[in-house]
């Protein structure tokens, strides 16, 4: 367990983004009935290891920028890191362009919020 990696993400994002994440950890807690956090939600979304599609793409380039100034952590151990490391990747494929891990955190919400 000492050998785990474990990753600590800060990351800086817009009033937009923020909400996304409310919206998606609200979601997700009533959906499992159990009180969730930033990494349930983003977990649950890396695995289930779904297909970036291009319409959840374009919903999140409508969205706009997701820099910001509100500070947000995300801590990822064990098998998580690659798990997630392997969803951004897909997520880079798909948007064909360069993703950051807040990138992939807001994609992440985005389509685990339910319309």
């Amino acid at each position: 367990m000492a050998n785990e990696p474990n990753t600590v993400h800060r990351l800086l994002v817009s009033d937009k983004a923020f909400e996304i994440m409310i919206r998606s950890i609200a979601d997700h807690s009533r959906a499992t009935r159990k009180f969730a956090n930033l990494r349930d939600v983003v977990m649950a979304v890396v695995d289930e290891d779904l297909p970036v599609r291009s319409n959840d793409i374009e919903r999140y380039c409508d969205i706009g920028s997701m820099e910001g100034t509100i500070q947000v952590w995300l801590r990822l151990t064990g098998d998580a890191v690659n798990a997630f490391d392997t969803f951004r990747d897909k997520m880079c494929q798909a948007y064909k362009a360069p993703c950051s891990v807040r990138d992939a955190v807001c994609f992440a919400c985005l389509v685990s919020v339910k319309t």
